[in-house]
């Protein structure tokens, strides 16, 4: 899985938003898909949670809330 690819897309295709978020929790995975790759995070997964102004919320596993952060950041 080619997670920077995979991110720059959902960026692109605005998937995932590319403002900053209002609230971000992290805490082990509970299953739920992650926004990012479409995987489920596991119990044994780091799990990032990030809500928005917008009402937004998505949830990502810890390498793709890295690359998520890492590409938001540039500009």
């Amino acid at each position: 899985m080619d997670v920077t690819a995979l991110i720059a897309e959902r960026l692109a295709s605005a998937v995932l938003p590319s403002g900053p978020p209002t609230i971000q929790w992290a805490g082990y995975g509970r299953s739920s898909k992650c926004d990012g790759c479409d995987l489920p995070i596991h119990a044994k997964q780091i799990e990032d949670e990030f809500d928005f102004a917008d009402g937004r919320r998505i949830r990502l596993h810890r390498d793709c809330s890295i690359e998520w952060i890492r590409q938001t950041s540039q500009g």
